[in-house]
């Protein structure tokens, strides 16, 4: 119990303190860049199209509204079921998640779409992998409580929906929809919604661990 408690006066104290100012939402998206590079023809019709990054395979940035209903409100119920009423930081998730960590028990997730987004924006500073220590964890808590005092809920789940690692070399659900299921995001129905939910904390999952694990999300959903 002490544990517990010296652990949330922690994350409160770490929290409150004093933090950089995140970039500007329309910043992030005007600096987005699409792995291909389009010759166009003197109409403005695609000719021809050239990969300019190795590394990642990234599509045109798409807005919350292009985004189908059924994966927004996938990724919520498995990524930050309290998205809509924190700000930034799911405390009672982190606390227990501290307590099983300082406990010896099984590691607990407690990142929110925020403190992902924002470790997203931020790589070099904030580590968001297996590898995250408390001192990551805990400036990835200031840094998304910074975060939701300058950008709205839904400027940062687009933001995230647009940066967030997926399979392989995808990054951000128009490219993985384009290449696992042929579709725009906005055409995607529940069942590819869920799946593309489960890749987040496992992007490289055999497909039938996958799917599995999509049809045991969209079950507890259903029967809570």
């Amino acid at each position: 119990m002490r544990a517990g408690i010296a652990i949330a006066a922690a994350l409160l104290l770490v929290s409150a303190a004093a933090v950089a100012a995140p970039a500007d939402f329309d910043a992030v998206r005007a600096a987005w860049r699409p792995s291909y590079a389009w010759l166009l023809d003197r109409h403005g019709e695609p000719l021809h199209a050239r990969r300019t990054d190795p590394t990642a395979m990234r599509l045109d940035w798409v807005t919350l509204d292009d985004v189908s209903p059924a994966l927004r409100a996938a990724v919520v119920a498995v990524e930050d079921q309290h998205f809509a009423a924190h700000a930034g930081v799911d405390w009672r998730a982190l606390v227990a998640a501290g307590w099983a960590w300082a406990s010896g028990g099984a590691r607990r997730g407690a990142s929110t779409l925020s403190m992902q987004l924002a470790a997203l924006l931020e790589p070099r500073r904030l580590r968001a992998g297996l590898h995250r220590d408390v001192f990551d964890k805990l400036a990835q808590v200031r840094a998304a409580r910074a975060l939701e005092a300058r950008w709205s809920k839904d400027q940062i789940l687009e933001a995230w929906l647009n940066r967030v690692p997926l399979r392989g070399e995808l990054v951000g659900v128009h490219a993985a929809a384009r290449v696992l299921f042929g579709k725009h995001p906005s055409g995607l129905d529940d069942a590819e919604a869920w799946l593309l939910a489960s890749l987040v904390a496992a992007p490289n999952a055999a497909p039938r661990r996958a799917a599995a694990r999509a049809c045991r999300l969209a079950a507890r959903r259903a029967w809570p």
